[in-house]
């Protein structure tokens, strides 16, 4: 694979096994509360009843996720 990507495989490794950043960090703990009112709203929740419960939750949420990537891991 380091090959058809053209990069040292000590490199490859170096940042497979780096810590994730405060922002990828971040994203996966909002990630997971968004997942958790997902669920108990039985699947059904949109968008905009999610970011309702997250602003209750005392939650700020970065204006570049608003409506983009922050959806796409929901089925």
């Amino acid at each position: 694979m380091c090959r058809i990507l053209e990069v040292h495989r000590s490199g490859f490794y170096a940042w497979r096994h780096a810590p994730l950043s405060r922002r990828a960090r971040e994203a996966q703990r909002l990630e997971t509360k968004i997942k958790q009112f997902w669920m108990e709203s039985g699947c059904n929740y949109g968008y905009r009843n999610i970011e309702l419960d997250l602003e209750e939750a005392g939650e700020v949420i970065p204006p570049k996720n608003n409506r983009g990537d922050k959806w796409n891991f929901v089925p």
